[in-house]
This record gives structure tokens, sequence and C-alpha cells, in this order.
């Protein structure tokens, strides 16, 4: 089983933190996880992206054309790491445009992608969702990573299930951020039905008072 996970983003966002807890959450399962270096520029407002291969690999680079699941911390950067995906694999978008320095020390303003994601969609399986509102929601904007977990464990991507992502999200936090964390992966996992329940008028209140409940469990 070999499975390749490109993260995309601006620096600050937590890309490096997003690829961790996916390589944790991995081991915890009993896989191979080898994590690349950080391409571009780390600091923040660079662009910056990490590979994270699963299962039976070697290499630390993910061959053009070989990504299974594209995670974009940051809109544009998602979809221009798009080509580098094969046929029929998943892409996880997160809805915050921030304009990279790339484009703003050349004054140019944020591009139209409705084409491009467009003619993607043929042949990509993509989601687009508000992780950092929803991270809000959970109580802080920087547990947007624990969203998106939670959003793949739903998909049930590369066999990685609540356990192995809490076990993460444990061993990465400390006590003080894990239950806003835990709050932030379970707001994730019911993202997938959260737009239904919304559709029902079901108050944003008592969705996370539902949650809360089951965390406490």
């Amino acid at each position: 089983m070999k499975y390749n996970i490109i993260i995309s983003g601006i620096g600050g966002q937590g890309v490096v933190t997003c690829g961790s807890l996916i390589s944790k959450a991995a081991i915890h399962r009993g896989l191979n996880a080898i994590m690349s270096e950080i391409h571009g520029l780390a600091q923040r407002g660079g662009s910056v992206s990490v590979e994270v291969r699963l299962g039976d690999v070697h290499g630390p680079i993910i061959p053009n054309g070989e990504g299974d699941l594209l995670i974009g911390l940051e809109y544009m950067e998602g979809v221009r790491n798009i080509p580098r995906m094969k046929d029929g694999s998943t892409v996880i978008l997160s809805l915050e445009k921030l304009t990279p320095v790339s484009l703003s020390m050349k004054g140019k303003e944020y591009p139209d992608l409705e084409n491009i994601l467009n003619e993607a969609a043929k042949h990509l399986n993509i989601y687009e969702i508000e992780a950092e509102t929803i991270a809000l929601e959970a109580g802080d904007k920087r547990t947007s990573n624990s969203v998106i977990m939670g959003f793949i464990s739903a998909l049930n991507l590369a066999g990685l299930n609540d356990e192995d992502f809490i076990n993460a999200i444990d061993s990465t936090f400390s006590d003080k951020t894990k239950i806003i964390n835990h709050r932030a992966f379970e707001l994730g996992v019911l993202e997938k039905t959260r737009a239904k329940l919304r559709q029902n008028n079901i108050e944003i209140d008592k969705y996370i008072e539902e949650v809360d409940k089951k965390l406490l469990k």
C-alpha cells in the first residue's frame, strides 16, 4: 500500500504541523510514514509545502501525477498543486484566501480560479471547506488543522480513523489546548453533514453543544 499526501499553504498556517499530525496518525495505525522537507519560503507570507508518504515507500519526494490526497490550507496554494494529483484522487481546499508574498510584491490581485477548478473536478474529488471558520466555532482559528484531520477521518482516507488522529492530537498539543483541538476535530468529522444541518435551521450553538456532549462522554 502506498499513499501520497501533499500539503500546501502559506508560512504561518501550520503546514508542517498538519504534516506531522498525519504522520503521527499513520504511525499509530502501524504504517510507515515519511515526511519531506519544506519546499518554498517558510517565513510568514511565503509559499510552503510538505509531502507525506505512507506505506511501502522509500524516497521522500512524491513523483508528479502520483498524489493521492492534496490539502490546501490556502486556496490558491492548493490549486497550484492540482497538476501533481492522479486521476480519482482527493483534494481538500480550505476556503481561506491569503495573497502570497510572490503576488503582493508584484502588485498582483488574487486570481480567479473557478475555471481551473471546474476542469479539475472532472477527474478529481474536490472538497471545499471553511476550515478557519469552523475552527473559530470550536473556539480558536489556530485549530483549523484539527478541523481538517476530522474531515480526513470522516472521508476514511488512507485507512486512518478517529482514534489515530485523536492520538496524534494528544501527542502534539498541551493539556491546555487539547480539548479545543478535540472539539475542532469533531466539528471537522461532522462537516460532511453540517450543510444539511444548517438548512434545517439547527443553531450553531446547539450544534457545538452536541459536540461537547460527545467529547465529555
